[in-house]
């Protein structure tokens, strides 16, 4: 059984460091924090060979997979990884196309693309939007912040539509 840990995020706001954020052990600890948070009706994997594709554009992914909803316009994919300085060079050199228009939450070790519907019920459990954005700044007042390497910001500040 895979070990989820819950670290609670600081409730003031501002500056926190990225110990702050909830860990998963593992892909399938990422796949029941999941299941805690959202209505998924199953969680599946990504085969050895899947994964490997999936390595080769984003790296440092050691574990991935789905959580399918009834709900929502998108399933809910997730990346586990040993490696986060590898994963946020992935993502922030990552082309549009290749991250597609879903906003990624991120735990200490993990990251998930989801539907906005979930967002919030993510946030509540810790996680926090991805910024791998030159120059990006959130407001300062009111939000969590939490200065990760490879110029990215995680932050509870939500993305901008337009």
């Amino acid at each position: 059984m895979a070990l989820l840990l819950l670290p609670a995020l600081a409730t003031a706001c501002g500056e926190n460091d990225q110990d702050s954020l909830p860990a998963a052990a593992d892909q399938g600890a990422v796949g029941e924090l999941l299941r805690a948070k959202l209505p998924c009706t199953k969680v599946t994997y990504r085969s050895p060979w899947r994964l490997q594709k999936l390595r080769e554009k984003m790296a440092g992914v050691d574990g991935a997979g789905t959580c399918d909803t009834e709900e929502g316009e998108y399933g809910t994919d997730f990346f586990h990884t040993s490696d986060m300085r590898q994963f946020l060079q992935s993502w922030g050199s990552a082309a549009s196309e290749e991250r597609g228009t879903r906003s990624m939450m991120i735990g200490r070790d993990f990251g998930v693309q989801t539907d906005p519907i979930f967002e919030k019920k993510l946030l509540e459990g810790g996680l926090l939007y991805l910024y791998c954005v030159p120059g990006f700044e959130p407001p300062k007042v009111g939000f969590t912040v939490v200065r990760l390497e490879e110029g990215c910001v995680a932050t509870n500040y939500p993305p901008q539509t337009t």
